[in-house]
């Protein structure tokens, strides 16, 4: 049995209302996994359940169950991407503000749209599906 099964890196899933929940160890991969919803359950939830019991038996690095909770929570749509580069760009009388943000993988495709004619400086828009 393995003695650490803590990750260098925590994993960030988004949970409930859009709430970012970070996983740091097998144990807590474990149990988000047993708590899933029974219907969302599929082939990567079960790989993914598998490779922590092979961590378990010492069969396994705890990086093996990292990564096979992070293609689970890819294929889930929860994954929680960190993106770096600026990524919304604002449009204040023709002049263009980037501003950096990190945007949570269910709303990554929204578009955010300036209102007409508004004040330099403002920031206010609304979001958009493109």
């Amino acid at each position: 049995m393995m003695k650490n099964t803590r990750f260098e890196t925590p994993v960030a899933v988004v949970v409930g209302l859009g709430l970012r929940y970070e996983i740091g160890s097998l144990d807590e991969i474990h149990r988000f996994l047993t708590e899933w919803t029974t219907s969302r359950r599929g082939a990567l939830h079960a790989v993914a359940l598998e490779t922590c019991e092979a961590v378990r038996m010492g069969e396994l690095s705890v990086d093996h169950a990292r990564k096979a909770f992070i293609d689970f929570a890819k294929a889930s749509h929860i994954l929680c991407l960190e993106l770096d580069e600026p990524t919304i760009a604002i449009d204040t009388d023709q002049n263009l503000v980037n501003r950096s943000v990190s945007i949570p993988h269910p709303v990554r495709n929204l578009a955010f749209q300036t209102l007409p004619h508004a004040p330099a400086g403002s920031h206010r828009g609304r979001a958009s599906n493109m």
